[in-house]
């Protein structure tokens, strides 16, 4: 088993061609280029789905690997969860060899399933075909970091097809801060965004398997304030982030129509960031505290806390205008596409990165 701590972007076409271009600035050790096929699978009763897990083959170039990817932690595009990894004879899926390759390490959602029985019910759900250019960049302190950009498709069906761009970013050896520092070091441009959305869970949502569906956010706020006086700052910032985090991916997964279809959908949209904004303008202290808290058991960047309050304050002015032109001109479809481009600022990806670097273990 590995264990894959990844941050992801969500980007354009023209930053992923930037990008191409900024990589080669840094110490490479090694950069290469090739299409990789990934089909996933799953029961019919969609078992892995349920338990929050991917299984897919990937192929190349004739050679295959059976992935597992169970559940893990994911925050605000930061990813930490358990691999699972086998090599394969065939583009066929083989469960019952997980029980003999991992028989030291067992995995626990399939403890007790009898996997021949198990991989009798597999299915093919959907594919995700995308070229890989990557990059495998030495940074300082001995910490080594593999960029990918992954530009493609999801293919569930002719009539059913979803893109890929998007930019991993891995660390493969080092300290978690010098992978923030390299990804907050770029030339990070407008439309691109922190993404805790996986290749996997948009497959399964094209594929109508699961569904993203809007949550109330109004009892979420409530339930945020009711139990903030219980916790230390550092858990206060880290249930911010979540709560951010969660709003981002659900705002623009749905997509701006849906919220403009009513004055009071788009009311309660903008208002849950503003409520965020308004909180860490009144709040300002506790990204001091968390630091002061943070210090003693990681290193981090002081300056972080400055930038994050100069970022806000930005969010914060920005989604007030967005508030005041929705009132006069009472105008849904522009003000949601004004919240979505504010979600997707450069200085959004940097803002993030700070939250996460505070609130680690």
């Amino acid at each position: 088993m590995n264990k894959e701590i990844e941050l992801k972007l969500t980007v354009n076409s023209a930053f992923a061609d930037f990008l191409s271009q900024q990589i080669s600035d840094f110490h490479l050790l090694e950069q290469k280029e090739r299409f990789l096929t990934n089909c996933y699978y799953d029961t019919a009763e969609h078992f892995f789905a349920k338990h929050q897990m991917g299984l897919r083959v990937r192929g190349e170039n004739e050679h295959f690997v059976l992935t597992l990817k169970t559940k893990g932690q994911v925050q605000a595009g930061l990813h930490i969860r358990p691999e699972y990894n086998m090599p394969l004879f065939s583009s066929s899926p083989t469960l019952q060899q997980f029980a003999e390759h991992f028989a030291d390490n067992p995995i626990d959602e399939l403890a007790d399933k009898d996997l021949y029985q198990l991989e009798q019910q597999l299915i093919p759900i959907f594919r995700t075909d995308f070229c890989r250019q990557s990059w495998q960049i030495d940074l300082a302190n001995n910490s080594e970091v593999e960029v990918a950009l992954d530009r493609g498709e999801i293919i569930v069906s002719e009539k059913a097809k979803m893109p890929i761009c998007e930019v991993e970013f891995e660390l493969t050896q080092g300290n978690l801060a010098d992978l923030f520092r390299f990804i907050k070091n770029l030339t990070l441009t407008d439309g691109i965004r922190l993404s805790s959305c996986s290749k996997a869970e948009r497959g399964y949502q094209l594929a109508k398997i699961t569904e993203l569906s809007p949550q109330d956010w109004v009892a979420k706020w409530c339930h945020f304030l009711t139990h903030v006086q219980q916790q230390n700052s550092r858990q206060i910032l880290t249930a911010l982030l979540q709560y951010e985090q969660q709003l981002i991916e659900e705002t623009v997964g749905l997509g701006a129509d849906y919220f403009a279809d009513t004055f009071i959908h788009t009311v309660e949209r903008v208002g849950a960031f503003f409520n965020l904004y308004h909180y860490y303008q009144d709040n300002a202290k506790l990204l001091g505290q968390t630091l002061e808290q943070r210090q003693s058991i990681v290193p981090i960047d002081e300056d972080i806390i400055q930038e994050l309050i100069e970022t806000n304050d930005y969010l914060y002015q920005g989604i007030k205008q967005i508030i005041r032109q929705h009132s006069e001109k009472q105008n849904n479809q522009q003000a949601m596409q004004a919240l979505i481009e504010l979600l997707h600022l450069g200085s959004y990806v940097p803002r993030l990165i700070n939250l996460l670097w505070l609130t680690q273990e």
